[in-house]
């Protein structure tokens, strides 16, 4: 069974099979846990605790109370009544990120370096004071949390079949989180995977991918068979609707909704809308008809647009050197448009230009079209870029189509209908 408590934990898969098995075991260890700051009070052992060392062999885990400032020894071995048998690579990676352990109620919980964000708000202070791995800090937070009294919500992860459950927080919330099961999740997939959805496309919706890590969930839904439609519609091959939806049952980030289109192996993003992660938004009958209302209808533009571009001439036939020079300086000027560097940083906004600048042949004319294509192709083509730095590629390549300076080439000339006079 794989480890869930583990910072790196990652779920990857294609289907609605294995879509469907991977969300029921990830909703199936989180929970959303209201725990008070100072149940140390009635509870003598709780507060925080620095894990100092690990003695695998006996079975002993070293650690210093934050509150007492006192080192104690906590049994490991398999007659503990703390930790199950993954407790080994847990130890582990705690000793390498966040060395903290939180004990409320005597329940007693590691803490993911990941949970330090939404932690440091609940404290007041700055994240990076967290990540200062030295007992020192848990003194000082120690203070805080008997100072400052108040009730937080634990979002954690388990291993829920085990007999004995090993808790590990990932974020830290106020009382008022509302904790919405990545369940809902998979409702919406199968609705928009099923006959019901057909008559949107023309065709049934299929999970072409999903990934799940303890920040962020994403899942793919293609309609493949909807592209011979488009094709026989527009003139565009290999042109593929899609959604992504996007949320976090850790609290960090809203439910997002992309509508995209694959063009190869790219994907370009053409409209999106988030709803807030609480109240109306945790079921399936309010985000549903928001999909349709606000994505289905903006599915059209694109390809409407591309077949608008293609009567608007960028660049003229000319030698390799002008033409280059003439896409780099219209490129330019269209990505300050976009907003390019507000996304991406400069260097790669040039090294961009210059490799689609590259990619063309000039000797004969270059089309807005041929560019928005080049676009819309270049997520997957392009190497060098972190994967969230594709992320926003996708969404920026989505926005090139519509720039105004991709509508002020030259116009070819309609010709003008042939008629007989009487």
């Amino acid at each position: 069974m794989k480890n869930l408590s583990l910072d790196k934990m990652s779920m990857t898969g294609v289907g609605m099979k294995r879509l469907r098995e991977a969300i029921e075991l990830i909703s199936g260890a989180t929970e959303c846990i209201p725990v008070s700051t100072n149940s140390a009070i009635e509870h003598p052992h709780d507060g925080i605790y620095f894990i100092e060392n690990y003695d695998k062999e006996n079975g002993v885990l070293t650690v210093i109370a934050g509150a007492a400032k006192q080192r104690m020894n906590i049994g490991t071995s398999k007659n503990s009544l703390i930790f199950g048998e993954k407790a080994d690579e847990i130890i582990k990676e705690a000793l390498s990120t966040s060395r903290m352990l939180l004990c409320f109620y005597g329940r007693t919980y590691f803490v993911s370096s990941s949970a330090f964000l939404t932690l440091a708000q609940r404290l007041d202070i700055g994240a990076d004071a967290l990540r200062l791995t030295v007992p020192e800090r848990d003194f000082f937070i120690a203070q805080i949390m008997m100072r400052n009294a108040s009730i937080w919500k634990l979002c954690v992860r388990s291993l829920a079949k085990d007999e004995k459950k090993m808790y590990k927080i990932f974020a830290v919330h106020t009382d008022k989180y509302e904790y919405i099961s990545q369940e809902l999740l998979l409702e919406i997939c199968e609705n928009l995977c099923s006959p019901d959805c057909e008559k949107l496309f023309n065709a049934p919706g299929k999970v072409k991918r999903y990934e799940i890590t303890h920040d962020f969930t994403s899942i793919m839904v293609e309609y493949p068979d909807a592209a011979k439609e488009v094709a026989e519609t527009y003139g565009l091959k290999d042109m593929i609707p899609c959604i992504r939806i996007s949320t976090s049952d850790t609290g960090k980030a809203s439910f997002v909704f992309e509508a995209l289109w694959k063009h190869g192996k790219s994907y370009s993003v053409c409209d999106s809308f988030s709803c807030p992660h609480r109240g109306e938004n945790a079921n399936r009958e309010t985000l549903l008809p928001k999909i349709s209302q606000k994505l289905f209808p903006n599915y059209s533009k694109l390809p409407e647009k591309l077949l608008e571009l293609m009567n608007y001439e960028i660049v003229p036939a000319c030698k390799f050197d002008t033409g280059r020079e003439s896409m780099i300086a219209f490129l330019k000027k269209m990505h300050k448009e976009i907003k390019f560097t507000k996304t991406l940083t400069k260097r790669t906004e040039i090294r961009i230009r210059e490799l689609i600048a590259d990619s063309f042949d000039y000797d004969t004319a270059i089309s807005a079209f041929d560019i928005a294509m080049c676009y819309l192709g270049l997520p997957e083509r392009i190497g060098g870029l972190s994967k969230s730095d594709i992320t926003m590629l996708e969404r920026l390549c989505g926005n090139v189509p519509f720039a105004k300076s991709m509508v002020s080439g030259n116009k070819e000339k309609e010709e003008k209908d042939i008629y007989l006079t009487a």
